[in-house]
């Protein structure tokens, strides 16, 4: 484990929290190693025992929240199989955020980096995924509430009662179109709110 993380680490951007999240991802390893009936290692759960593990020793360290936050946040999800799809994508910056998954990909392809056999498909994935991120980052720049083809008025004219609900269902068609699940029709959005709020 120690040997591994130290090629992550080696393998990975010059960047605090990434190095940080790569120097505790696997700390909690050893607590829950387990064999099976046929000899074989598991480490069932570790990312949990490793992010508790980590929020323990940077607290001890004295290591500000946001600090001890954005890492312990990382070690949790490192192991995560990362599905390069546009609504996995849109489903993880919804979860942590542009900023954190951004890391969550970097700490990803230093943790295949750092073992004796590399998965070079799951590295393709993971280039693959930021690729992608790219891509839906700068739809979403250009993309607004007002670019929708449908209006706070069409929605009260829907019988949707006047209010924040109005604004919260805006933004959730907006996600919609964002993420590939919707066209932006008049047609196809009044349709997806007369299924889901009517």
């Amino acid at each position: 484990v120690w040997e591994h993380t130290i090629h992550a680490i080696e393998s990975s951007p010059k960047d605090f929290i990434i190095r940080l999240t790569l120097l505790f991802h696997d700390i909690g390893k050893p607590k829950c190693f387990t064999l099976d009936a046929m000899g074989m290692g598991h480490f069932y759960k570790h990312s949990m025992y490793s992010r508790h593990m980590a929020e323990e020793e940077l607290s001890k360290l004295g290591f500000d929240e946001t600090t001890i936050s954005k890492v312990c946040e990382l070690v949790l999800y490192h192991d995560l199989n990362l599905s390069s799809k546009r609504s996995a994508i849109q489903k993880w910056l919804n979860k942590i955020g542009e900023e954190s998954f951004k890391n969550l990909l970097q700490v990803r392809i230093a943790d295949i980096k750092g073992q004796s056999h590399k998965n070079r498909n799951e590295l393709e994935k993971i280039e693959d995924s930021i690729n992608l991120l790219d891509l839906i980052i700068a739809e979403k720049n250009q993309f607004k509430l007002k670019d929708l083809c449908i209006t706070g008025k069409d929605l009260l004219d829907m019988g949707i009662p006047k209010g924040k609900e109005i604004g919260s269902i805006l933004k959730e068609l907006l996600e919609q179109v964002e993420t590939g699940n919707s066209k932006n029709t008049k047609e196809e959005l009044m349709a997806l709110i007369e299924y889901k709020y009517l």
